[in-house]
């Protein structure tokens, strides 16, 4: 999403966004993936084909768990970065290849280079510009949020009314760690949608270790203010929308787009929430 967010939002965005997860490719095929191959390259290559390199000419490249690539082809990927040409395996001639590259890593790479593991050069490279996502259980403000995003996706997906959560899942979720990130909360959320028989998500329905977490959160805390669900979710969309605004500087056309509604539906919204102050488009 963030490697998405940096090609959308920059001047490549008219170009491709070509994604290669490395650790998903055993190393005999990584640099023909990478790269390309001529006819005859090797067995089984029996027409020629373009790498991801030159897929993503003009756009953007996202090499996801760069860690995973082998260190004999790293140095040739190290090569690609510096020079800016790449050849295909089986052919001597150089390709000329603009593409900007996102790597993502699920170590720290610099662990991995003092464990012999990555080439301390190809690491410089790579870290032209550093960005760390932090676990979710460190921005837990983000659960609610995700929360309403995948229950809103798994109502449309499987074709069935709009989900609710009760207050009790619902505070289980925010308490629990999340050592899967994003995606086991996701995961959380569709298991959860698809056994729901009244349109209800609640404890029941959670993994045993989630719905625990709730079960402590139902008696409140002494002196904790506990305020209707609905009133809490406004909140979060106001804030969530005035923030957009600012990102999208104040476009409603595009902004509605990227939110999946209607102009209109968005108008509705910001006029419910006093955020309709004239400008943009």
């Amino acid at each position: 999403l963030i490697a998405r967010a940096l090609h959308e939002l920059s001047p490549r965005a008219k170009g491709p966004l070509v994604k290669l997860h490395c650790a998903a490719l055993p190393a005999t095929l990584m640099e023909s993936e990478l790269f390309g191959h001529v006819k005859g390259a090797f067995t089984g290559a029996l027409a020629e084909s373009k790498g991801r390199f030159e897929l993503a000419q003009g756009g953007t490249l996202l090499l996801d768990e760069v860690d995973e690539i082998p260190l004999e082809t790293q140095v040739k990927l190290l090569r690609v970065i510096q020079e800016r040409v790449i050849e295909r395996v089986g052919s001597g001639r150089p390709v000329a290849v603009d593409v900007r590259l996102v790597a993502t890593s699920k170590g720290r790479l610099n662990e991995l280079v003092a464990a012999g593991r990555f080439r301390a050069d190809l690491h410089y490279r790579l870290s032209v510009v550093q960005l760390e996502l932090p676990r979710l259980c460190e921005r837990a403000d983000d659960v609610p949020l995700l929360v309403q995003h995948f229950l809103h996706r798994f109502a449309t997906t499987m074709g069935r009314g709009p989900f609710a959560i009760t207050p009790e899942a619902h505070a289980a979720l925010v308490a629990y760690d999340y050592p899967g990130n994003v995606r086991e909360l996701e995961h959380i959320i569709e298991a959860a949608c698809a056994q729901s028989t009244d349109g209800r998500v609640d404890l029941p329905l959670l993994p045993p270790a989630v719905a625990e977490l709730g079960r402590r959160k139902a008696v409140p805390r002494v002196g904790m203010t506990v305020r209707p669900l609905a009133e809490v979710m406004a909140e979060l969309e106001r804030s969530y929308l005035e923030h957009a605004l600012r990102e999208f500087s104040g476009s409603r056309t595009a902004l509605a787009e990227a939110l999946g509604i209607s102009r209109k539906g968005l108008w509705q919204k910001l006029k419910a929430f006093g955020l309709d102050r004239g400008g943009g488009d």
